[in-house]
């Protein structure tokens, strides 16, 4: 860690702790956490001090400020505090404010720069973190946005993207992403601007440490609807979840099988199909592989309002 972040670390760290009920607050927030990363659980030990928390908390929002597909905002010096705040007022857990909050800072600076941001819009700390999510998801804003995301990364990323293709045809396009380019890529490069955690700026740590090695997460495109919330999903029976681009009303199983007749059933199948490519290629993830009966059947009590047939049961392969 350079001078710059050293002082930006001790200066959110020592603001925390002049002021005991803010301090109270994180120490109460953090130890409930369950997305905190295990290795800086470990390293705090059974009894850690407030100053231990406030000083475990400044680095860990350093990291992510600095390490973002808009550049490093830490360097800014302007957000830490707000960050904080969202936090212990029980707004977002850390992997939300390492994943979408980061996502959606780096999206109203980058619009603020470019002088994009309508004049309401203006004053970053009038927003909690889920209104700045959503503003910086207006469609009025989606074509700047998109624009000063990382092109070159987005190219870097397809060079390394790992997945195995489950349907490519002329209604979706459903895959089993291996590695963090292929999350990225899903979220950012066609139609809507997704949120999940997984393909979001910070995505690598979600990827790799929380989600995929319990099993496969399914990314479903909607190739008619790509630039509507319910064009992209994402599910991962492990964890149970099932959610559609930006994970609000509306992303549950019970609605993507009305929108999808059949179309779980064709996904079980493909897994089926490709189950062998599958194991083999996830054994970079798990060592064994991914249980591929297990996941199937794991889709299925998760998820059995997903399970609807179509009518025309020709569709079903």
């Amino acid at each position: 860690m350079n001078l710059e972040h050293f002082l930006v670390e001790v200066n959110i760290a020592d603001k925390i702790l002049q002021d005991p009920r803010l301090s109270k607050q994180l120490f109460i927030a953090f130890r409930q956490d369950n997305t905190i990363p295990f290795n800086t659980i470990a390293r705090l030990g059974p009894r850690p001090t407030d100053k231990d928390i406030a000083q475990a908390w400044a680095e860990l929002i350093d990291n992510a400020l600095t390490n973002t597909n808009y550049g490093n905002l830490a360097r800014l010096g302007k957000f830490e505090g707000w960050l904080t705040r969202q936090y212990v007022s029980g707004l977002a857990d850390f992997e939300k404010i390492k994943g979408e909050a980061i996502d959606a800072i780096g999206s109203w600076v980058g619009l603020k720069n470019q002088s994009a941001l309508h004049p309401t819009h203006q004053d970053f700390n009038k927003f909690n973190i889920d209104q700045l999510i959503s503003l910086t998801r207006l469609p009025q804003y989606r074509d700047v946005i998109n624009k000063i995301k990382n092109a070159a990364r987005i190219k870097e990323l397809k060079k390394k993207k790992n997945e195995v293709v489950l349907i490519n045809d002329d209604r979706f396009y459903v895959v089993v992403p291996l590695n963090y380019g292929s999350c990225y890529i899903f979220n950012n490069e066609i139609g809507i601007g997704a949120t999940f955690c997984t393909g979001s700026s910070s995505g690598e740590y979600f990827f790799n440490q929380i989600y995929s090695p319990k099993g496969p997460i399914i990314s479903v495109l909607d190739k008619k609807n790509p630039n509507d919330v319910t064009g992209k999903w994402q599910i991962h029976a492990a964890s149970g979840q099932i959610k559609n681009a930006t994970q609000g009303p509306g992303s549950d199983p019970e609605t993507f099988g009305l929108l999808f007749p059949g179309l779980m059933f064709q996904i079980v199948y493909a897994l089926q199909e490709h189950s062998r490519e599958l194991v083999e290629k996830s054994k970079a993830i798990t060592p064994d592989g991914y249980n591929i009966e297990s996941a199937i059947d794991d889709l299925r009590k998760v998820f059995p309002q997903a399970f609807t047939s179509p009518t025309d049961q020709s569709q079903l392969r």
